[in-house]
């Protein structure tokens, strides 16, 4: 993904869909988001997760670990998206996910509407690697909804970078043209 160039050392970097506003799949993200239909993210985890298994650009990963958001939201929203997405990659892939490796600990303020530099200052600090051993000269798949400027993901691979993997590669539902 263009996303990451010179930011950080990716294995590989992929997304199943384009994103662009007021598209299908913009309004298919919001209903996995915040209309609780969950079936979106397990069944593009599938798609994903057949490309992933029979790709042979990627790596197979050891792990595959969710973006985390803050937990009063999950709360709220009744789960996490990319967890939902990035348990059905796992279960396709047969490759273990777990979702307490990286734990948001900080309720920032949405990405929507930030600028780069807003959203890289927005980030900074609210993610912390909890098992660093479970990362530890692994190669870790980070999967996500949608990545716009790719400062949170980016943030999450730094903290996973400090537990020293063997490698990383992001896979997210969909990506925004860089």
């Amino acid at each position: 993904m263009k996303h990451f160039y010179g930011r950080i050392p990716l294995h590989h970097g992929a997304a199943l869909l384009t994103f662009r506003q007021g598209s299908m799949v913009q309004h298919m993200l919001h209903r996995l988001k915040y209309t609780g239909n969950k079936e979106i993210g397990e069944i593009l985890g599938v798609l994903a997760g057949q490309r992933l298994s029979t790709s042979t650009l990627f790596l197979q990963p050891d792990i595959i670990i969710p973006v985390p958001i803050h937990y009063k939201k999950q709360q709220k929203r009744g789960y996490n998206q990319s967890s939902v997405f990035g348990q059905s990659v796992g279960k396709t892939c047969n490759i273990p996910f777990h979702e307490d490796v990286l734990i948001k600990t900080i309720a920032n303020e949405s990405q929507t509407g930030k600028t780069r530099s807003e959203r890289v200052e927005n980030v900074s600090d609210v993610f912390v690697c909890k098992r660093p051993e479970l990362v530890h000269l692994r190669h870790v798949l980070i999967v996500d909804d949608v990545v716009t400027t790719g400062a949170t993901l980016e943030a999450c691979c730094h903290k996973i970078m400090s537990a020293s993997p063997a490698s990383i590669s992001i896979l997210t539902i969909a990506a925004t043209k860089s």
